[in-house]
């Protein structure tokens, strides 16, 4: 045993992680807890510091008899690691509860899930996405309560350059969303596919999807395959479960459910799993520093972590906008001062100048606003268009690369494998290499309006070509220098 600030801490970890490992501890008036131990190399980048600090102090507030409960963090000057302290959960992840008592029975089972999406919407309400929901993070106490654990804490944090939600590439491989595979920013949504794929895993024993050869390999079938049925594991589940679970993991989450309630509400009843009608459904998107749909940072962090709300309202013969202020600092809208309230904007005017929290470096880009807006009402209007099984016909749910032919952008693949491959062969000076750099970089597919277009990322296509140089100056090399 050993003494870390006011902690007596086992030898040996309960558990491991990329970043850390748990270990159980005792404090100094004897009660028993759960310290995970950030590893020196990650705990001396203030960045990834400053993020777990951030999420650390949000969970810190959150009271759910099923959500761990963290009780605080600290930084040893000895060691060089950081610590968070925490509830130590005793009992199985659902992991190896299913391994050790098989699937789990269809009654069971729903409880169960009742429990967990009432401790995620919890996490949802406090503006949290959890981003890595799995068995393996969900426990059962021995008394069968519930609780969910690791909350993306001390993952690869590394992500946070405004473009994206950090994070939007975590996520377990066949646990991830389809729009998390993507690369895309996630949102509760995302959460929910997760928690869908869970279920799947609690009614059969089997995992929706395994993990392949590589993570491109993976990536692609969560994307692109789809999901199977619970007969294809389990003979007689009921066909109300299948249906609620079509609907939690549709690959485009406008046909999900759009809250943790939902999906409970259509558990408890059993009937409620029919599409949301694009009339009733809100045309919303969040604006903020993390973890909302546009991401938007300033160096002085006065912008809120979810700054505001942007709603598409629409009436007969025109439509408009609605602002909502959430922050704690504000929002200049027009040179007009707004804080946690609503203002309207007009659409087809001039548009709008809204500073976040009123910095220059919050200001907001209108176009990019309207269009996310626009995607997002037409992703509601294909859900809604989207046949369904009452409707006797095959429905074919919309993908991430293709939601609608008429309509949608191409997505660009990944093609990380394919590099990988590549810079291995450039490396050895094979020839191979600068095909293979050069399949990726000028590789094109042709789209239904017979326009061709690069089938990979621009910075993989950037990649390819660097293979293909590199592979010949490596046969240069080879050539005149190493065989010489």
């Amino acid at each position: 045993m050993r003494q870390i600030a006011n902690y007596i801490i086992d030898d040996e970890p309960i558990a491991r992680g990329g970043m850390g490992r748990i270990f159980r501890a005792r404090d100094t008036k004897g009660n028993i807890v759960a310290i995970k131990e950030i590893l020196p190399e990650f705990a001396t980048d203030w960045s990834i510091i400053d993020r777990i600090e951030k999420e650390v102090k949000f969970l810190v507030r959150i009271d759910h008899p099923s959500i761990v409960k963290l009780y605080s963090a600290f930084r040893d000057e000895h060691t060089q690691c950081y610590y968070i302290v925490m509830e130590l959960v005793e009992g199985l992840n659902i992991e190896q509860y299913v391994t050790r008592h098989g699937p789990i029975p269809e009654q069971q089972a729903v409880e169960m899930m009742m429990k967990i999406l009432d401790a995620l919407q919890c996490v949802h309400d406090s503006h949290i996405v959890h981003r890595d929901i799995k068995p393996s993070n969900i426990m059962v106490r021995p008394d069968g309560s519930i609780c969910l654990l690791d909350f993306g804490i001390a993952k690869d944090l590394d992500n946070n350059n405004g473009n994206t939600i950090p994070g939007s590439i975590l996520g377990t491989n066949g646990y991830m969303s389809p729009e998390q595979a993507a690369g895309y920013s996630i949102n509760y949504r995302s959460d929910i596919y997760a928690v869908g794929c869970v279920f799947f895993y609690m009614l059969t024993g089997h995992h929706a999807f395994n993990t392949l050869s590589n993570e491109f390999e993976t990536k692609d079938s969560i994307i692109n395959d789809e999901f199977p049925k619970l007969s294809k594991y389990k003979k007689g589940i009921s066909d109300v479960l299948q249906k609620v679970l079509d609907k939690a993991t549709a690959k485009n989450m406008m046909q999900r459910y759009q809250s943790c309630y939902e999906f409970m509400s259509a558990l408890s009843n059993g009937t409620n799993v029919s599409n949301i009608s694009s009339r009733n459904m809100p045309v919303k998107i969040s604006v903020g520093r993390e973890m909302c749909d546009i991401i938007v940072n300033d160096s002085a962090r006065k912008i809120s972590r979810h700054h505001a709300d942007i709603e598409l309202k629409e009436f007969t013969g025109g439509k408009y906008y609605v602002f909502t202020d959430c922050s704690s600092n504000g929002t200049i809208v027009n040179r007009k001062s707004v804080c946690k309230t609503s203002v309207n904007i007009p659409a087809g005017g001039p548009a709008p100048e809204i500073y976040l929290a009123g910095v220059i470096e919050g200001h907001l880009d209108w176009n990019k606003v309207v269009e996310e807006l626009d995607k997002r009402a037409r992703a509601i209007q294909d859900a809604e268009d989207t046949p369904t099984e009452d409707d006797n016909t095959v429905s074919e749910t919309t993908t991430i690369s293709k939601p609608n032919e008429e309509n949608a952008k191409y997505v660009e693949k990944d093609a990380t494998g394919w590099l990988i491959a590549a810079y291995i062969f450039a490396i050895l000076g094979g020839f191979l290499g600068i095909i293979l750099g050069t399949v990726v970089a000028t590789g094109k597919v042709e789209m239904v309006s017979g326009e061709k277009i690069y089938k990979y990322k621009s910075d993989h296509r950037r990649l390819g070509w660097g293979a293909a140089v590199l592979s010949i100056i490596s046969m240069v090399v080879w050539k005149f220098v190493i065989l010489v």
